[in-house]
């Protein structure tokens, strides 16, 4: 059986694959990991090889020590000495009930052969004694084999208890066996080979067992007794180890499967069956003398215990990955279980709360139980057909058969001498789990090829659509110049005048245009650019052109982008620098990329183009070596610095170095050399292995720039262009900087510093791309320093034009043409946007529901970055008579609704800086509900994971631009109708009703819906409403009604209630978090009616008072009445007994009343004042309730009364209680008299009275019968 993974195949089989793949550009980087894994397997395969091969050498040496003698002397020596001699008969045994020694044995035996009474009883090796009821010690006695040998030995087996030998009545051994070690006992192990002294022929040996802890006596299960010469013995030890071998075997196979899971990950069977194979080599190896006399004891105690506790979790933790689904829960409940019971037997065996042969048995049950379990598992799967689950049942049944074996000899029921099988067992099942893992291991070497053979295809298809795509975007970026042209053109024209006189806002619209339009042409002059770059079509027109007038004409161009950006665009080219060699229209170029991305990543400082001679012709200025590096060369910074041009030799001994600085035009990390560096003639300078340290350079000190930019380093060679001289060009700003780790990529095609939705800046990753490849074909270099936070600084050179060569300015048409894109593109900011379509924010906060027409106008809020978007919508939404609000990003729409400007539905762009739209979305939900205020989000995302993302965060719906005028109208006016439909129906039927039905939608409820929630009621009642009313119209009645409930209602919602039903003057509401919320809410609306009071007296009405109560159960929500009416409801005895409550109000005079068990449910009753009322039965109930009355809300006298009086109160109504009429009384009375508006004191006088005057039962306990409706 092969369990040696073969790495050779795999190479084999994937090494042209692998090949041809690895050069792939699309596939490179994803190949890179797996090569590095594949070429680490492949190296580290002799490390394994040698691994196998140092076990078997070990198995073969130990195999060789125990098949030969010791050596040839001994070898002969033991031919000529007589054989040695099994003790299997001719021995006694005497059993005592008492620790007795040998001194009183040989009393105890002279007494009985005195009086002739014998106990000793022949016994023959191997045996199984019953032993005797308080037996203790188990004395055996035998004589001496009479031979001679040179030197004779005893070696004792089959002894497996403590055990004192004596030779002559002479101490001579004590025998500790493995199997009766425990943790404190290590050093009275020692080997069980005593050599005899001369003349022991026919002397008596006596053996005493100590057999206290032992329920049955086996004597010779694991070999007999036997003395011979030394060497012999010796040599029988050793081979009756033999089997210890396989060991060193599970370990080395164990090690090797954990490795290979290492470099697998991906597998966990590996893993756990190398756990399992070293565990059962640790325990086969550990519980050997060997290891006892050869290593740290107590360590090899642990592992032989933890290691055998552990074999059944790592087992199984291997056949869950074998078995299906539904049968891993089994095995994984069996793994847990052993894993648990090896904790617990551990910590037995350390404490010393029971030895190891006491907790064996049980793990012996144990793993019985579960081996059978798994087992009939396994060979359930394996009639069914799977393969793996065969393998697995095999190994099970040789596991299960060697160690059933084992337990039945180890507990005496059978005998088959000595020879243990559950190790053996074990091998086998840990061969049938390595085939397993090999079989498992075969099959992924299969998927690997199929795979590679397949990513093979799929590259090849990815370099066909790759190439399709570039002449794609050539193609139709050449197609869209002619429209935009035309576009551009006319706009423009008209803006001019040429179809007359225009309007500021159609002048403003026309701007709009222009500028969309100039935008989507430069991004069709770069996809041109860029398509052409890749295929080596662009032809540079090179002459000598004057840098600091191009950077003039770029930065009147850029002007226009800087928009409302606090933002200096300065020119610091010298005019006494030579002009360079380049084409002007590419040299326009690159600086207007360069200094439009300072722009865009810049909200406020400075964006400076400034340049400098390099170097080229060895000639040096201020600063050193500046062809591709910039690093100041001074004495403080270089020590002793040496520089050397005679030659063209250049030496520095010092420190030098640079921070964050990303060197293109070879695409290699620049780096500095410390030491010496050499340069060949002619400026071309080399580095060859030099080893980099870069340490505290700064760059030379530009004006105003940033002295201590960051700069990385990598090694790399350094190399000047043989020219005449360069020309350093440096854009530098104060923008957000750029990470690190981001230098090289920047430059790649499509690259951005942000590549996510979410931003900061627009883009498409072209511009910097395009730039590159232009300064190269200028035969120039561009790299990049920045540090995050502090800004950037885009340098790049240009060869510099010979002595007589005379730069070439601007023309007189270029001036013009980039005045009038300035002037147009200064027109076209976002101070002309047409306000009037627009609300101001006050306004937005306002803002009345209806127009003096009364035509209802719906606020809309657009919330987009793009200028053009903004102005599109809103011309079209303004039409349709909408008043439109606005916002350019997310975090200032949130902001905007967050200080009270709620609008009737949004459109809300996906794109947006420094929030995306999702995330805007899923903020405004946590607040506003879909139905409440619709969400309608516009992107240039079309696919159908950008519309289920979309909606997945909550928006209503999901236009994709561009968006049709039509459909956009009628989807705001549906959205708009079915969020006043929902938001009318949520004035019938409550929000929270639908929550708790699990409803979204007041359409999806159907008669009979219900569910049950504990949730506490508060009702209320208008005093004397009958009254009151008779006084007032019907008219005035629902006025008087609405103004009231308009003042109540919303503090209920305010405190997390909900209105169930108004009952005329009467509220229930209800409240599904904490009874505290029901009780502030009834204290905050007797103070609302306190105002209202206030109010009604002054315009002459009469205040009005009402009595509220609460109570806490369990209620059913639900809808009840018939299929064409019904409603919601609320159906409990807590709603009655709320009601009741209220009742009582009227008769103790209390405005708030609330049960027992609400109190009980408050989190603090600190923050309330109260006062207990006793305990009653109201009407329609028979267990009576004790009430509380709280009275933060009354009047301050009042309130101060009832404090000052509330002990006295609480006394007397514990008389009342206790029959103690007359006391109670008095009290009542002095609390009434102090407090007259007390009409609970007075109640309960009147009670006192009637009480006193009429006989009182036994059963009466105080609890008042108020059975009557108040």
């Amino acid at each position: 059986m092969r369990l040696i993974f073969d790495f050779r195949v795999i190479r084999e089989s994937l090494g042209v694959s692998i090949d041809r793949l690895i050069h792939n550009r699309f596939l490179h980087n994803r190949f890179l990991h797996n090569r590095f894994l594949y070429n680490r397997l492949l190296r580290d395969r002799l490390l394994y090889n040698r691994l196998l091969y140092i076990g078997a050498f070990a198995i073969a040496v130990l195999t060789v020590l125990v098949s030969s003698n010791l050596s040839p002397a001994q070898g002969m020596q033991a031919i000529e000495e007589p054989t040695s001699v099994v003790m299997a008969e001719g021995w006694q045994s005497r059993w005592s009930d008492r620790l007795e020694g040998i001194e009183e044995l040989e009393k105890i035996e002279a007494a009985k052969n005195a009086s002739g009474d014998r106990q000793w009883q022949n016994l023959e090796f191997p045996a199984k004694l019953t032993k005797p009821a308080g037996a203790k010690l188990l004395w055996l006695r035998a004589a001496l084999p009479a031979r001679e040998w040179q030197h004779p030995s005893i070696y004792f087996q089959g002894l497996p208890y403590p055990t004192d030998i004596y030779i002559n009545s002479r101490k001579v051994h004590q025998l500790t066996p493995l199997v009766a070690l425990a943790y404190n006992k290590f050093e009275r192990y020692q080997l069980p080979i005593l050599p005899l002294e001369a003349g022991f022929e026919d002397n008596p040996l006596l053996l005493r067992l100590d057999i206290s802890g032992a329920k049955t006596v086996a004597l010779g299960d694991y070999g007999i007794t036997e003395v011979g010469s030394h060497g012999r013995m010796l040599q029988k030890f050793i081979a009756r180890e033999t089997y210890r071998i396989l060991g060193f075997f599970f370990l080395s196979l164990g090690l090797f499967s954990v490795l290979r899971f290492y470099f697998r990950k991906n597998l966990k069977e590996p893993l756990w069956f190398g756990l399992a194979a070293i565990c059962v080599g640790i325990h086969i190896f550990s519980y050997s003398a060997f290891a006892f006399l050869t290593f740290n004891r107590p360590l090899f105690w642990y592992a032989c215990r933890v290691s055998l506790y552990l074999i059944p979790v790592f087992i199984y933790k291997c056949a869950e990955g074998v078995l299906e689904a539904k049968y891993r829960r089994t095995v994984q409940w069996l793994w847990k279980v052993h894993m648990v019971f090896a904790g617990v037997g551990l910590i037995l065996n350390l404490t010393d709360w029971a030895n190891e042969m006491a907790v064996r048995p049980y793990f012996y049950g144990l793993t019985g139980i579960s081996m059978g379990i798994a087992l009939a598992i396994a060979i359930h799967r394996a009639v069914r057909g799977n393969k793996e689950a065969k393998i697995l049942a095999w190994g099970l049944g040789i596991s299960a058969a060697g160690a059933i074996h084992d337990i039945l000899r180890d507990f005496g029921l059978i005998f088959v001498g000595n020879l243990s099988l559950y190790y053996w067992g074990i091998f086998g099942l840990i061969l049938c789990l390595a085939l397993i893992v090999e079989l498992r291991f075969v099959e992924a070497r299969k998927q690997l090829q199929a795979y590679s053979q397949q990513l093979e295809g799929q590259n090849a298809e990815l370099q066909r659509m790759h190439k399709l795509k570039d002449e794609f975007l050539a193609n139709t970026s050449h197609e869209l110049r002619t429209p935009l042209n035309g576009i551009i053109g006319i706009a423009e024209s008209m803006i001019d005048g040429a179809t007359g006189k225009i309007s500021n806002q159609q002048s403003a619209n026309l701007g709009i245009i222009s500028k969309s339009g100039r935008r989507l042409a430069k991004l069709v002059n770069d996809l041109l650019d860029f398509s052409k770059l890749k295929q080596n079509k662009v032809a540079l027109e090179p002459k000598p052109v004057g840098t600091r007038e191009v950077a003039d004409v770029v930065l009147k161009l850029c002007q226009h982008l800087v928009g409302k950006k606090e933002l200096q665009l300065v020119n610091k080219i010298s005019p006494e620098l030579p002009p360079a060699i380049a084409d002007e229209n590419r040299l326009e170029q690159i600086l207007y990329n360069l200094v439009g991305n300072a722009i865009k990543f810049t909200d406020s400082g400075t964006i400076e183009i400034a340049a400098e001679l390099g170097m080229g012709n060895w000639e040096w200025g201020p600063y050193a070596l500046r062809a591709g590096f910039a690093y100041e060369f001074a004495q403080d910074k270089m020590g002793n610095g040496e520089l050397g041009i005679g030659n063209g030799e250049t030496r520095g001994h010092g420190d030098m170095g640079s921070k964050g600085l990303w060197h293109m035009g070879t695409g290699r990390l620049g780096d500095w050399v410390n030491g010496d560096q050499e340069s060949g003639g002619h400026g071309d300078t080399e580095n060859k292995d030099a080893q980099v340290e870069a340490k505290n350079s700064q760059f030379p000190p530009e004006p105003d720039a940033r002295p201590n930019s960051k700069i990385k380093t990598q090694n790399s060679k350094l190399k000047t262009q043989n020219s005449p001289g360069k020309l350093v060009i440096t854009i530098t700003d104060t923008g957000i900087g750029i990470k690190s780790d981001r230098f090289s990529r920047i430059f790649g095609d499509f690259e951005q510093g942000d590549g996510s939705t979410a931003r900061e800046y627009g883009g498409t990753g072209l511009g910097l791309a395009v730039t590159k490849r232009l300064v190269e074909l200028h035969g120039g270099e561009i790299w990049v320093e920045s540090e995050v936070g502090i800004g950037s600084r885009f340098t790049f050179t240009l060869p510099i034009a010979g002595e007589n060569q005379k730069p070439v300015l601007p023309s007189k048409d270029r001036n013009q043409e980039v005045s009038k894109v300035v002037e147009t593109g200064l027109k076209n900011g976002w101070d002309n946007i047409e306000e009037d379509r627009f609300i101001s924010l006050e306004d937005a906060f306002n803002y009345a529901a209806r127009t003096a027409s009364s035509k209802p106008r719906f606020k809309i809020l657009v919330v987009d970055d793009e200028l053009a978007n903004i102005q599109v919508l809103a011309n079209q939404l303004h039409l349709e008579n909408y008043a439109i609000a606005r916002a350019s990003n997310g975090p200032e729409a949130l902001a905007l609704i967050e200080q009270g400007f709620k609008p009737d539905l949004i459109l809300l762009d996906v794109m947006m800086p420094r929030m995306t739209g999702y995330e805007v979305c899923q903020q405004l939900r946590e607040k506003f509900p879909a139905y409440e205020l619709p969400v309608v989000m516009l992107t240039a995302k079309n696919q159908v994971s950008d519309l289920v993302e979309g909606l997945e965060s909550g928006a209503n719906d999901y236009l994709a631009k561009p968006i049709s005028k039509h459909e956009l109208l009628a989807r705001i006016k549906t959205h708009l109708q079915l969020s006043k439909i929902n938001v009318a129906y949520g004035r019938f039927v409550p929000q929270e009703f639908l929550e708790f039905l699990n409803k979204e939608s007041i359409v999806d409820v159907q008669l009979g819906d219900q569910v049950l929630q504990e949730m506490t009621v508060l009702f209320s009642d208008i005093r004397s409403f009958t009254t009151l009313s008779e006084e007032m119209t019907p008219k005035e009645n629902f006025d008087f009604l609405n103004e009231y409930l308009q003042r109540v209602g919303p503090t209920i919602r305010k405190h997390g209630g909900f209105i169930d039903k108004y009952i005329g003057d009467a509220v229930m509401a209800l409240f599904a978090k904490a009874a505290d919320d029901a009780v502030r809410a009834a204290i905050a609306m007797q103070e609302q009616v306190s105002l209202f009071n206030v109010e009604r007296l002054e315009r002459g009405q009469e205040a009005i008072a009402i009595g509220i109560g609460l109570h806490t159960g369990r209620l059913m929500l639900g809808t009840i009445g018939e299929a064409q009416r019904m409603e919601s409801t609320v159906i409990a005895d807590a709603v009655n007994l709320a009601s009741r409550l209220e009742g009582l109000t009227k008769l103790y005079g209390a405005s708030v009343l609330i049960s027992t068990h609400t109190f009980d449910l408050l989190s603090s009753p600190i923050p309330y004042d109260f006062r207990f009322l006793g305990k009653v039965t109201v009407k329609g109930k028979k267990q009576p309730i004790g009430i509380f009355e709280i009275f933060n809300s009354d009047p301050p006298d009042l309130k101060r009364l009832k404090q000052e009086t509330n002990n006295d109160f609480e006394k007397a109504l514990h008389l009342y209680e206790e029959k103690e009429f007359a006391a109670a009384r008095d009290l009542f009375q002095k609390v009434a008299a102090a407090n007259p508006q007390d009409k609970a004191a007075r109640f309960y006088i009147e009670r006192c009275q009637v009480y006193q005057n009429q006989e009182i039962g036994d059963r009466w306990n105080g609890v008042e019968i108020l059975d009557t409706k108040f």
